[in-house]
């Protein structure tokens, strides 16, 4: 029972100690190791003396081997959830930069498209007031026009702004969508 003892105390100290426990405790475990092969070799006069070592490797040595073996799997182990989630971090920045520049393009295009039926609004209204004693057919042919396109550019607004409030997922705590932007 002590030897049992003695074998998880060393297995426990190289896995739960610090690097310089399980190293300095490999260097003597190999170092009595080789010292009871050497006196064995002394003490019985022959080669059949280095059996004494075999005790010393099987206490000593075994426990320190494995209780190293078993803390570089274990710290190879959170060295990989910690670069998984570095990655899952650096997949969420991308993702949210993603929907930022989706979001920027399709503002510019809104933008672009209202200005279009806007400056088509002022053109014709620009018209229409410049030419003195247009006939009611003309004025109304020319108000026609300018409601169009307001009336077009309204609709795509609209549509475009429903685009853009529509939340990519589900809202998150505090009513914020997922980009931890508030609801407009």
């Amino acid at each position: 029972a002590t030897t049992l003892v003695y074998t998880q105390v060393l297995f426990d100290s190289c896995v739960y100690g610090s690097p310089r426990l399980w190293r300095r405790l490999l260097w003597i475990t190999v170092a009595l190791t080789a010292a009871a092969g050497l006196l064995g070799v002394v003490l019985r006069e022959s080669w059949e003396g280095i059996a004494l070592s075999i005790p010393v490797v099987l206490v000593g040595v075994l426990p320190v081997v494995s209780g190293i073996s078993v803390r570089q799997y274990r710290d190879q182990a959170a060295a990989e959830r910690a670069r998984a989630e570095q990655t899952a971090r650096l997949a969420e920045l991308d993702r949210r930069q993603a929907v930022a520049a989706e979001r920027s393009r399709m503002a510019r295009e809104l933008h672009d498209v209202i200005a279009n039926h806007l400056s088509a609004v002022a053109i014709h209204a620009t018209a229409a007031l410049s030419v003195p004693g247009l006939e009611r057919a003309q004025v109304e042919a020319a108000l026609r026009v300018i409601r169009e396109n307001s009336v077009q550019g309204l609709a795509e607004m609209r549509q475009m702004i429903g685009v853009l409030r529509a939340p990519a997922e589900p809202a998150g705590p505090g009513g914020a969508d997922a980009d931890g932007a508030a609801p407009a």
